[in-house]
């Protein structure tokens, strides 16, 4: 074994005690969301505030399925990583894409709740919602498919009543806040933009982490040969004719980093939550 294969074995060593750790911590944050649901909100909170000016699409209940989610991708991540003793045993891809919906859901909380002035916090839940409608959409029209004629009609246009009711809120709400429909309306930023903005706002994050990692995961939740190559670790078996065949396995330093950071993002989103219930002075 080389120096640098020696090096590169340690390294793995300690990032699999750092995986059991960031699981336990996982683990801890998928609790603490279930705690914080029985926290009341202050009447003179910013929770409270938002809700009444954002109603019916309100703020706090939306970072709250947020990171209901985020915890269900917490626990779910924890359980894919450990056999039923408790031990590790990673597979080499199926993480990612958890630890990708782990950092969509903690981003999209963290940005939803960010700005310091409500109208900013109002348009950007405004934003999502927006694009939440035309994705539904395009998905039920694509479902309609399945039923037969008549009763994919009536599938359609109750659905379309359904946004149009939706539409008109989200207008009324714009209104009340001067807000231009062309501010909301086809503008919620994509993911990417997302994910920067809240690694942006959590303290002590190196700029570009969070964004970093979540392309690295966002990357291994599509089929990628080149990118397996990349991150996986290729245990060779045998060369014939040029051809090598072999194993792969997890890089435990990889799913380790994305992870810690995933871990970082959710906790700071909880407290945002958690502190948005308090008084506010």
């Amino acid at each position: 074994m080389t120096e640098n294969n020696r090096g590169a074995a340690a390294n793995e060593d300690t990032a699999v005690t750092e995986l059991s750790q960031i699981l336990t911590l996982l683990e801890a944050f998928a609790f603490s969301v279930d705690l914080a649901y029985a926290v009341e909100p202050a009447a003179s909170s910013q929770f409270q505030e938002d809700e009444s000016a954002s109603a019916p699409f309100q703020i706090g209940q939306f970072v709250g399925y947020c990171l209901l989610q985020a915890a269900d991708a917490a626990r779910s991540i924890s359980r894919v990583a450990r056999d039923g003793e408790g031990n590790l045993n990673l597979p080499i891809i199926s993480m990612y894409p958890l630890a990708r919906g782990l950092i969509e859901c903690a981003a999209t909380a963290i940005w939803a709740m960010s700005p310091a002035d409500q109208r900013s916090r109002v348009l950007r839940r405004l934003q999502f919602a927006a694009d939440e409608l035309s994705h539904d959409a395009k998905l039920y029209k694509s479902m309609a498919i399945a039923f037969p004629p008549s009763q994919a009609q009536d599938i359609l246009r109750a659905t379309t009543q359904k946004r149009r009711d939706a539409r008109a809120a989200l207008r009324r709400i714009a209104d009340a806040h001067e807000i231009a429909l062309d501010q909301f309306e086809n503008s919620c930023p994509g993911w990417e933009t997302i994910v920067q903005l809240a690694g942006d706002q959590i303290p002590q994050m190196m700029t570009g982490a969070l964004p970093s990692m979540w392309r690295l995961a966002s990357g291994l939740s599509h089929p990628s040969s080149s990118r397996g190559r990349d991150t996986l670790d290729f245990t060779e078996i045998r060369e014939t004719d040029g051809v090598l065949s072999g194993t792969y396995s997890v890089r435990v330093s990889n799913i380790a980093g994305v992870l810690a950071m995933a871990e970082w993002a959710s906790r700071h989103a909880l407290e945002l939550w958690i502190g948005s219930k308090n008084p506010q002075p």
